[in-house]
């Protein structure tokens, strides 16, 4: 979890400086999946590479629109292991 929303979901629901500052993080992330090769997707498959593809696009294109209790569960559920495996991915990259 970021360290912003160490405070937890009600505190940042409330406030909308930490609600941006999350979507931020994950915005980012969500590009560079995109600019990885094939195969390195491949041999994630446990990872929902079209999924993150458009959730990078909510938030870029339609902001307004962002329901954040759910970028919540996704931040909560989905971001830890993506952030893993993008490690893993980079340290490979490295050699």
């Amino acid at each position: 979890m970021p360290e912003d929303a160490s405070q937890g979901r009600e505190d940042v629901l409330g406030s909308r400086t930490l609600q941006d500052a999350i979507l931020r993080n994950p915005q980012v992330m969500c590009e560079s999946t995109q600019r990885i090769d094939d195969r390195y997707r491949e041999n994630h498959p446990e990872i929902e590479w079209k999924a993150i593809a458009g959730m990078r696009n909510v938030p870029v294109h339609d902001y307004f629109e962002v329901d954040f209790a759910t970028v919540w569960q996704i931040v909560e559920r989905d971001l830890l292991p993506l952030r893993n495996t993008m490690i893993d991915i980079a340290k490979d990259i490295a050699g």
